[in-house]
């Protein structure tokens, strides 16, 4: 069995070759867009760069495992908009971390956008949803 243990948003993250730790940079819950980038309600890509982290973990440190996990964005009406699907292999290591990768994003209006995480229940086949991330898309200032 896998455990989640943490998700996170950011515009990209660095892996120090010696120590394998993971350095966040730029974490991102809030885009706020100029007025006239939204102003004919089509869908809009907007040229960032975002990753999705996830840190994985063996439920019991000595028993191996595999399963597939799966990232999902879905817009402010629900609609999902971008799925990636990819392997977490827990055989050699208790843990391990993945890193979906978005050379942009593509959006249609201003409000919250979620980013689901899910894995795979082995042997069942079942996806199981272990977080959900908000983005907000704003219109004018940010508000934070």
């Amino acid at each position: 069995m896998i455990d989640h243990v943490w998700t996170v948003l950011c515009s990209r993250s660095l892996v120090d070759v010696e120590s394998q730790n993971i350095s966040l940079l730029e974490v991102v819950d809030e885009i706020s867009l100029a007025p006239e980038l939204l102003a004919e309600n089509k869908e809009v890509s907007l040229p960032i760069r975002l990753e999705l982290v996830t840190c994985w973990r063996r439920s019991q440190l000595d028993q191996p495992g595999k399963s597939r996990g799966r990232m999902s964005l879905s817009g402010p009406d629900g609609k999902k908009m971008e799925e990636q699907s990819y392997n977490i292999d827990l055989s050699e290591f208790p843990r391990r971390r993945t890193r979906v990768r978005m050379p942009g994003l593509l959006i249609s209006k201003p409000g919250s956008y979620v980013f689901r995480v899910e894995v795979q229940m082995m042997p069942v086949g079942q996806w199981m949803e272990v977080a959900k991330i908000p983005l907000d898309i704003v219109v004018g200032p940010s508000s934070s």
